[in-house]
Parts: structure tokens; C-alpha cells; sequence
């Protein structure tokens, strides 16, 4: 059983691993250091959702990516309207 695991466990020579991370970090770092240096990390969510979009997107032309995004916004929404709808009322603070 150890064996069927054991390549999960090694380390091998780094294969120029570190760019595509380095990009991901600072495609997700900027957005994020930018809304905070300007007070506005309510809008958070959506640069991270557009830095992700950026990194995982960046082979897709700009209409598939725009297909794609409509698609996954096209699916959420009525996911989520049932819960709202019928939730309770909220309550003032």
C-alpha cells in the first residue's frame, strides 16, 4: 500500500515549476494589494474571480472565456435565487 503512495512523497528535480507560480501568485497578489491600498477589499471577491479567470483562461481566446464566464455566471444564478427567495426575512440590527 506504502508503495502505491510513495510517489506523493518524493521530490524530483524541479521542472520550471516556479513560473507559472510566481505568475499565479502575482496575477492574484496586484488585484489584491491594489483594492487594499485603496480601501475597497468589498470588491475582493471579484478580483480574485477575474485574477483566477486570468491564470487558469490565459490559452482560451477572449469569446470562449466570455462563453465560459457566461455559462458558469448562467448556472449560479439560479442556484442561488431558491435561497434567497426563501429565506427568512432579516432582521435589523
Amino acid at each position: 500500500m506504502v508503495d502505491r503512495f510513495g510517489p506523493l512523497f518524493r521530490m524530483g528535480p524541479a521542472q520550471r515549476d516556479h513560473i507559472p507560480a510566481f505568475r499565479t501568485a502575482l496575477g492574484v497578489a496586484i488585484p489584491m494589494f491594489t483594492l487594499l491600498a485603496l480601501g475597497r477589499l468589498d470588491l475582493a471577491i471579484y478580483a480574485n474571480f477575474g485574477a483566477f479567470t486570468g491564470v487558469y483562461g490565459r490559452h482560451a481566446t477572449r469569446g470562449n472565456r466570455l462563453k465560459y464566464q457566461a455559462l458558469a455566471g448562467d448556472s449560479s444564478t439560479p442556484s442561488r435565487t431558491p435561497t434567497g427567495r426563501w429565506s427568512p426575512p432579516s432582521r435589523r440590527w
